[in-house]
């Protein structure tokens, strides 16, 4: 396993101690942070990709002790099996040693720990759990698939862009929601609503397997993060989860209920500053015009809804993967082109807004005929101005 696909959990109530494990770890691990044993707890049981802990021993809510006898009297095998290291300060001799290794610890290091005795300590634990796992892998069970707190999938989506950013990755996020939930809501109650929540959370999970990372956001909002997706895998993806959970019969209350759904697609170009609530805000956006478009309909980056029941391409497949490629650039794509021409070139006013009165008109479409009409009077506007040194030329001859 490439050191980047390793996630290491840490876990320390000193933000400045997260910080420099931060620098010498990031770099080189996918780090998740904890703020106490207490956090560190629920992370391990609401994500499924951590490959060890790091912990400090004296914490508010659970210490680095409890946390290790959590881990290994815990009823998942995965979590029971984590390589764990502890990190104290504490000066009580070898006493927190032999007292932290006794309890299930795999190693103890002393605070402030420097880069160099931290990695070999971590190298070492991989090594053998690797061994291990490949002595043990076909009798070892499948981890228990549990969904995400929301605020464990803010913490995730922070990690993951950083993540990407440092190893030039992609990442999209979907955000899902029930259509007409309210009529539902006002009908059948909450408790209808948070037993239907968690049939579509289980469906979710096991849909495209453990690598998305999928949260309950709202009373019927849904959210995945879909590490290494392009936007073109990360729209068949959400097709396939709309599909799904569309085709799925929901059994409450001895009747089956079958639901459609809306969704927003966010695939951003990531930068160095790309944070994880813009990524957010964008989904939330595309959610909201695909509920305003009346619903059960997919909004993704290209602003092109993408419906299985509407659109006639759903079930075509391109034959090669240049099919693919060469399709006919979207308006948004026409109009990224415009601004790498505006970089390198000087562009005349009226021929600029000649070049994005396509766009504009496209957009009106998109918003239902929204300020058409002053499109259409820009239009006129700029016919007249482009008419105007035509008949300057007639008048005064060459």
């Amino acid at each position: 396993m490439h050191p980047s696909e390793i996630t290491i959990l840490f876990v320390d109530d000193s933000r400045l101690v997260r910080a420099a494990a931060k620098k010498i770890l990031s770099n080189t691990y996918h780090l998740i942070e904890a703020v106490d044993g207490k956090a560190a707890w629920e992370t391990l049981n609401s994500t499924q990709t951590i490959d060890l802990v790091i912990s400090d021993l004296s914490m508010p809510n659970l210490g680095g002790l409890e946390l290790v006898k959590c881990i290994r009297q815990s009823e998942d095998e995965g979590i029971q099996s984590l390589p764990i290291i502890i990190a104290s300060g504490a000066d009580k001799g070898d006493g927190n040693r032999q007292t932290v290794l006794a309890a299930g610890a795999n190693a103890f290091i002393r605070k402030p720990f420097n880069g160099k005795t931290l990695n070999d300590s971590i190298q070492s634990l991989i090594q053998v759990n690797q061994q291990t796992e490949s002595v043990n892998i076909q009798s070892k069970p499948p981890r228990a698939l549990k969904a995400f707190s929301e605020d464990e999938f803010l913490r995730q989506g922070e990690a993951l862009i950083a993540q990407a950013n440092r190893h030039h990755r992609e990442v999209s996020l979907l955000k899902i929601e029930i259509d007409k939930y309210k009529v539902l809501f006002l009908r059948q109650g909450k408790a209808f609503i948070d037993h239907l929540a968690k049939q579509i959370l289980e469906l979710l999970m096991t849909s495209k397997g453990t690598q998305h990372i999928v949260a309950r956001t709202g009373l019927a909002e849904f959210s995945v993060l879909l590490p290494d997706a392009d936007p073109i895998s990360a729209r068949h993806m959400a097709d396939s989860y709309k599909c799904a959970l569309e085709k799925q019969a929901f059994s409450i209350n001895d009747s089956n209920t079958q639901i459609t759904v809306s969704a927003g697609l966010s695939c951003p170009v990531l930068r160095y500053d790309t944070q994880f609530k813009q990524l957010i805000t964008d989904a939330n956006e595309k959610l909201a015009i695909a509920y305003g478009c009346g619903g059960n309909v997919i909004i993704t980056d290209s602003a092109n809804p993408l419906n299985p029941q509407k659109s006639k391409r759903t079930n075509h497949t391109p034959t090669n993967a240049s099919s693919t490629a060469r399709r006919a650039p979207s308006p948004l794509d026409q109009l990224a082109h415009l601004g790498k021409e505006l970089i390198r070139n000087d562009v005349d006013a009226d021929r600029l807004l000649d070049k994005l009165l396509p766009l504009l008109h496209y957009w009106s479409r998109e918003k239902s005929g929204l300020c058409q009409l002053q499109i259409q009077q820009l239009e006129k506007t700029l016919q007249k101005q482009t008419d105007k040194p035509k008949t300057e030329h007639a008048t005064h001859p060459a």
